[in-house]
């Protein structure tokens, strides 16, 4: 699942009310950990917020095994990015022309600086809803070793600019996305 960090669980529940989500569960407290709110925006897709408490959230990105990217793919994606922008405040940006495909409604998203994710229109071959996006060694070892461990392949291997990736399902159907880095 996808989590957004927030200062304030509660804050982030009234929020998430306030621009048509739904909460799923209410912020609860994981000991010292921290607290969490699962949600579903408007479009249906579920997500979370964390507050961080001793555990602060992931401290690796974009190196193997570490978190690359997050993705929603939504039948609604001018909906999404109304909502987006209401609870969390994101901004969302084209793709640059020569990394837009024609045709296709697909925004980054941050709240200023490097994008820290994407949000584009589903389509009607791939998984909708939040994906995560793991960085890997090789994109080919990584879905060989998904499939021999009883996982499927959504989308097999492709090179995009931003570097070769695959779409794959765990051996019990949750979704997820490898991705090489093209220098790598």
């Amino acid at each position: 699942m996808t989590y957004f960090a927030g200062a304030d669980a509660g804050a982030f529940a009234s929020k998430i009310r306030d621009a048509g989500g739904q909460i799923l569960v209410e912020p609860m407290e994981v000991g010292p950990m921290g607290t969490f709110v699962i949600a579903r925006d408007p479009q249906g897709n579920p997500f979370g917020v964390w507050q961080a408490g001793a555990h602060t959230g992931y401290q690796l990105h974009n190196e193997p095994g570490a978190l690359a990217w997050n993705e929603a793919m939504t039948d609604d994606a001018p909906g999404a990015r109304k909502f987006y922008t209401a609870v969390f405040g994101f901004r969302f940006d084209e793709l640059p022309p020569e990394h837009a495909e024609e045709g296709i409604d697909y925004t980054t998203f941050g709240t200023g600086g490097n994008p820290l994710g994407g949000l584009g229109a589903a389509d009607p071959s791939m998984p909708t809803g939040w994906l995560t996006c793991f960085s890997v060694g090789s994109t080919d070892e990584a879905v060989a070793t998904v499939e021999s461990h009883g996982g499927t392949v959504v989308m097999a291997p492709a090179d995009t600019p931003f570097g070769r990736f695959a779409i794959v399902e765990d051996p019990w159907g949750a979704p997820f996305e490898v991705m090489q880095n093209p220098a790598g």
